[in-house]
């Protein structure tokens, strides 16, 4: 597949070579009895419009659907193709005929029949192009040739296919990859992600100018604050809870690859200060998650016992894929002894993920139990992290 993800790529930041305005083709009399004709490549068989296929990317090259067009000396073919959801078509002319350097072929696409009304396509070469379609429906596609051999009987021969890609809302299945085209910076297509229990959303998301996501709930109602990235390649984590969700995805990019995985987490945080989970020194790290449909100021709560005098330091690694947390350190006497926070600069990367010491074993820390809040300090906020415990 990495040679279909390298041809997109290439195709979306090739220049726009714009068609002449208009042209006129051979003056000359010519063989009016002549017909054109459009045969499909793989049945043989003669058809009066052309279709074409979804694209397929666990193949290693696109399936393009193929059709023989012959057009007469002097003549052009107008073919209607229906393309019934919103998407995008690339397609390829290849013509391949005798005194090829006397002849111009040209491939133009119509609203219309009568071939009064340009769709929104691009020939970025003499044989390649795409086709936005923002408006589902019937489309006209142009074959003309420009001869000027003077060869009256002559026969001109074009080879057009096509694969499309579509710009629907998709339902993501766990480890599935999709690609979906993008029709504009401001089109956004909803990913529809169902999980059974609580754990992490990763969105992976291949596009040539990176993108923006939010977490959306069941009713596409927005819950977190817009995450973005300019990599080409980067996976966005969300914590979520059993249930359903939309990750809601924009880009400049004319196509994107996306794939979600969900990790089943269990939080083994506490609710309060009386119920809060023991940390062993030097034990097992414990998750715990942050979630947007949390409310600000939800809090949970870790403490462990330092039974000597000694350095400790206190670990929180996670993954902030938005807001921000705060984190309480409290003595034995219950005192705030020492605060940090733990946030993305500006979503610019769609999350971080590092290790914060709230207690970094530069003084040996007294006898005693300790206390140790972790809390959301914006409604949205939405986090995966872990604390631990150990001695210096």
């Amino acid at each position: 597949m990495k040679k279909l993800v390298r041809f997109i790529l290439v195709v979306f930041v090739c220049g726009v070579i714009a068609l002449p305005a208009s042209y006129v083709l051979a003056d000359e009399i010519t063989d009016k009895t002549a017909k054109s004709s459009i045969v499909d490549a793989d049945t043989n068989a003669d058809v009066t419009e052309l279709k074409t296929n979804d694209l397929d990317i666990t193949l290693d090259e696109a399936n393009y659907k193929s059709y023989f067009i012959s057009i007469p000396y002097g003549q052009s073919i107008v073919v209607p193709i229906t393309l019934n959801e919103e998407g995008r078509l690339n397609y390829r002319y290849d013509f391949e005929n005798e005194y090829i350097d006397q002849k111009s072929y040209y491939c133009e696409v119509y609203t219309d029949a009568a071939c009064t009304k340009k769709a929104n396509y691009y020939n970025y070469d003499t044989y390649s192009g795409e086709l936005n379609v923002s408006i589902a429906g019937i489309y006209y596609v142009k074959f003309s040739v420009i001869d000027t051999t003077a060869q009256p009987n002559a026969i001109n021969y074009i080879k057009f296919s096509s694969f499309y890609i579509n710009s629907r809302n998709e339902t993501l299945t766990n480890g599935k990859q999709v690609v979906s085209a993008f029709l504009g910076y401001d089109k956004k297509i909803y990913y529809k992600v169902i999980v059974s229990d609580s754990g992490s959303i990763s969105l992976n998301m291949q596009a040539s100018t990176g993108g923006n996501v939010i977490l959306c709930n069941s009713k596409k109602k927005e819950i977190s604050n817009l995450c973005r990235t300019e990599d080409n390649n980067h996976t966005f984590v969300f914590a979520v809870s059993k249930g359903t969700y939309y990750l809601k995805v924009t880009t400049s990019s004319n196509y994107a690859y996306v794939m979600q995985t969900f990790k089943e987490i269990e939080d083994k945080s506490a609710p309060s200060k009386q119920k809060a989970k023991t940390l062993e020194v030097g034990g097992d790290k414990l998750k715990s998650l942050a979630l947007s449909t949390e409310k600000s100021g939800k809090a949970d709560w870790f403490k462990f016992k330092n039974d000597k005098k000694r350095k400790i330091i206190v670990d929180v690694i996670g993954m902030v894929s938005c807001g921000g947390l705060k984190i309480d350190f409290y003595d034995t006497k219950g005192t705030k002894w020492e605060s940090r926070y733990f946030y993305p600069i500006d979503n610019a990367n769609g999350g971080v993920s590092t290790i914060y010491y709230i207690l970094d074993g530069t003084e040996k820390l007294p006898k005693g139990t300790y206390y140790i809040r972790i809390s959301k300090i914006s409604t949205k906020t939405n986090a995966i992290y872990r604390v631990g415990v150990r001695n210096k």
